[in-house]
């Protein structure tokens, strides 16, 4: 039994060695394409730092609405506060954007992937805050309580369109790269 295990096995260990060896040689194909490959791997490492961002100025933004909607203020005052909020998020969005894009430059060596963060930043920071100061307002008008709702439906949100915002940016700003 022991001499048809190991006949099996020196039946089947060339084939393996020859399988080892093309994979090497895909391998040395792959080492020609290292820098985009690196570049995808580094963008996967900045998507929890756009995401959590854009989410805490959508809570922000939320919670100063969510003030706003419980003292009643009427639905033209409201709109100055969204647009006063949505402000707000673009200013911290470049702000933050252009201080992780400077750290990712730095430490990545490389300047498109901190163009790419400091422009999705910028971006998903203006929506997050747009999108946390509207949604108590919304919810209010058709008559959803704000104060249950809007936590939940801003956090999805966010998280949605900041990946979605990110990925559109790199993609759109390292085709050419």
């Amino acid at each position: 039994d022991r001499a048809r295990s190991f006949g099996r096995v020196f039946y089947r260990l060339p084939w393996l060695l020859v399988t080892v060896a093309g994979e090497l040689a895909v391998a040395l194909v792959l080492t020609s394409f290292i820098g985009q490959i690196e570049r995808v791997i580094a963008l996967a490492l900045f998507i929890p730092i756009v995401s959590a961002t854009a989410g805490s100025v959508g809570i922000q933004s939320l919670a100063a609405s969510l003030t706003a909607t419980a003292q009643g203020i009427p639905a033209q005052r409201a709109t100055v506060a969204v647009i006063r909020e949505t402000r707000s998020g673009l200013v911290l969005g470049v702000v933050s954007g252009v201080i992780a894009g400077g750290l990712a430059t730095l430490w990545k060596s490389d300047v498109m992937l901190g163009v790419v963060i400091a422009s999705s930043m910028a971006v998903s920071l203006t929506v997050a805050a747009l999108l946390g100061a509207s949604v108590p307002t919304v919810l209010a008008k058709i008559r959803v309580d704000p104060a249950i709702a809007s936590g939940p439906l801003i956090t999805t949100l966010n998280d949605a369109v900041s990946l979605s915002i990110y990925l559109a940016v790199a993609g759109w700003l390292l085709a050419g790269a």
